[in-house]
This record gives structure tokens, C-alpha cells and sequence, in this order.
């Protein structure tokens, strides 16, 4: 824990600083074996950043999980090592959940983790279907494929589900409600038997 302090001597006068120690009490003992006479001693507060304060408003969308599916399954696909892939993502991405997201991740497979292992650390970013994909491909040695199949499934089963029920929350939500009995009388066109 970090502690501000507020010290004086007879040579230098008052010195200001910051000193790492477990309480209060080792504070005062440090500062005091580097000379000083403490006349203050307080912890330093520091706000947490705002994505923890407000998780709503810094979350990672569909379209950044996309794009890190594809970034990764290109990166891959070409040669380059995870970690190094991971390391350019995390540079270029713009997501402030994304790039702490990814560091997380590197940080997992320094420790001798798995890529699973790093990206089952956030739940709020990735699913466990999403999780689920990339260890099948791991365990298989086809990582890259299976970030593909990801890919795909998000952005052609997911993506449309969610513009759906969207527009259906907005035409719902506006004057123009439609009655349920009114579907009953349309006539649905008979899907084509294979």
C-alpha cells in the first residue's frame, strides 16, 4: 500500500514523498530509517478507472469481439506466435475493456497458461460458447479455424438476432403497435421440402 508522507530534518527542512509499506505503522518505521521525522502519514487514494466504476459504458460489443476473432485467427494463420499476436492487438485496439482484456490474456499465458485458460478470466467478454470454440481448436492444434467458425457464428447468427430484436424493441416501443391477432391471418410461404 502506497502512503503520502510529510517529513522533516534539520539538513533538507520539509520533504514530501510516497513510500510503500503494509500499514501505517511500517510506514513511520521507514520513513524514520531514512532519517526523517514524520509529520504526516496518509494513504494514497486513488480512484479505480471508470470501466470498473461504469461496466455499462465500456463494454466490449459484438463487433470487437468480431474483429479480435478475426485479427487473431489472421495472425495465427500466418505464422506469428500467440503472444506476439496478442502483444499487436492489444497496441492497436481503441476498446479500454478490450486492451485490459488482452493484456489479461498475455499476462495468463506468461504464467504457462492456455489461451482458454486467459480468456475464461472474463466472462463479461467472452461467453462460454466463445471459450468452448477456442479450446476444441486448441486441443486440436486448429486454432485458427476455429476462430474463423467464431467469427462466423457471431457475426451471421448473433449479430442478426440482436439487429432484430432491436428493431422489434423499436417498433414496439413507438405508436405503431401491431396486434398479435393480425399475425394469425397472414399466410406464411411453405418452406421448400429437400
Amino acid at each position: 500500500m502506497k502512503f503520502q508522507y510529510v517529513a522533516y530534518t534539520t539538513l533538507d527542512g520539509v520533504i514530501k514523498g510516497e513510500i510503500d509499506a503494509p500499514n501505517e505503522t511500517e510506514a513511520n518505521a521507514a520513513i524514520a530509517l531514512q532519517g526523517y521525522k514524520a509529520l504526516s502519514v496518509d494513504p494514497v487514494r486513488r480512484l479505480p478507472p471508470l470501466e470498473e466504476i461504469f461496466p455499462s459504458l465500456f463494454k466490449t460489443g459484438t463487433a470487437d469481439l468480431v474483429r479480435f476473432s478475426r485479427h487473431l485467427a489472421t495472425m495465427v494463420r500466418g505464422g506469428s506466435s500467440l503472444q506476439r499476436a496478442l502483444e499487436m492487438m492489444q497496441s492497436e485496439t481503441s476498446n479500454r475493456v478490450m486492451r485490459k482484456t488482452i493484456q489479461g490474456v498475455r499476462e495468463s499465458l506468461d504464467q504457462g497458461g492456455s489461451l482458454t485458460d486467459g480468456l475464461s478470466l472474463y466472462p463479461r467478454v467472452f461467453d462460454t460458447r466463445y471459450i468452448s470454440v477456442v479450446e476444441v481448436g486448441e486441443f486440436t492444434g486448429s486454432l485458427a479455424p476455429a476462430l474463423v467458425l467464431q467469427r462466423r457464428i457471431t457475426k451471421y447468427v448473433v449479430l442478426p438476432f440482436v439487429f432484430g430484436c432491436q428493431r422489434a424493441i423499436t417498433v414496439g416501443s413507438s405508436h405503431h403497435v401491431v396486434r398479435f391477432k393480425s399475425f394469425s391471418k397472414i399466410a406464411l410461404p411453405e418452406e421448400p421440402s429437400l
